[in-house]
């Protein structure tokens, strides 16, 4: 992903704005990335592990609040073990839900969210457009996608044939799986 990024952003001419304001005016501790992989496998984690890792939120209010802002609380509140659910008892979408929510977590500790989004599940679509419109508006998010539907979560979208050589997307490929 990291050389997607470094990809785009020299592609880029011009000025970038987030919220009104120039990236540049920002420091590197504004920002903070957050990442919804493909499909997120984490043996023997659950749900309140992956979204405080570090237990540094004492209050369980903030991690619903998570859960709620990706809209994932009432599902997760009627799991059997509730936070304590093991996520790889989840369906993939719900995994992706959840690493979702752990933007979310992220989010209370920084300006700005740099979040990227790897082939987000169909079901996770509609969940994403309330998302891009309330509670992520202000941040930057990438959507990978070769789904032409998915489009319609971007503002703005770049065909990977036309920043790479065959050869790179072949690398690019292998190690994303």
């Amino acid at each position: 992903v990291s050389s997607l990024l470094s990809k785009l952003i020299s592609q880029t001419s011009g000025e970038i704005k987030l919220n009104d304001s120039y990236i540049n005016e920002y420091f590197n501790s504004d920002f903070l990335f957050g990442f919804v992989p493909f499909d997120p496998k984490i043996d023997g984690v659950t749900i309140s592990m992956l979204l405080d890792p570090e237990g540094t939120y004492q209050n369980k209010n903030n991690v619903q609040s998570a859960l709620r802002s990706a809209r994932m609380w009432e599902y997760v509140s009627k799991l059997p073990r509730v936070l304590d659910e093991p996520i790889m008892n989840l369906p993939r979408h719900r995994r992706q839900q959840l690493s979702l929510a752990r933007c979310f977590v992220k989010k209370n500790r920084v300006e700005k969210l740099i979040i990227v989004i790897e082939f987000p599940h169909p079901e996770l679509i509609p969940i994403l457009e309330l998302c891009l419109r309330n509670e992520l508006s202000d941040n930057a998010v990438i959507v990978i996608t070769e789904i032409d539907h998915q489009l319609k979560l971007c503002d703005t979208y770049f065909e990977t044939h036309d920043l790479f050589s065959d050869h790179e997307l072949e690398v690019l490929d292998s190690q994303t799986g």
